[in-house]
């Protein structure tokens, strides 16, 4: 999804997108491991009032947006912390 969004300015900018699974974190299960916590990066810049210049405007169009298009773009850009998944 990143790729299609934003691949090509990335690419312009000699930035481009390596690792942008369709399956997201799911994608380390098969390898043995989980998502333990999830933070939006969204979110967490809005708490430590690091936000990007305008970030107010996206909070405002996004509130019309449905529940699940608001969590999908929270998901977007975050910092996840794995653990190792139970065996069973």
């Amino acid at each position: 999804i990143m790729n299609l969004n934003w691949g090509k300015q990335a690419a312009a900018g000699n930035a481009p997108f390596r690792f942008a699974p369709a399956a997201g974190p799911a994608f380390f299960e098969p390898f043995g491991w989980r998502e333990a916590s999830f933070r939006s990066i969204l979110v967490e810049a809005r708490r430590i009032d690091r936000e990007m210049p305008m970030a107010w405007l996206w909070r405002l169009l996004g509130a019309w947006r449905s529940a699940k298009k608001q969590e999908e773009f929270k998901r977007f850009s975050a910092a996840l912390l794995l653990e190792r998944a139970a065996r069973a």
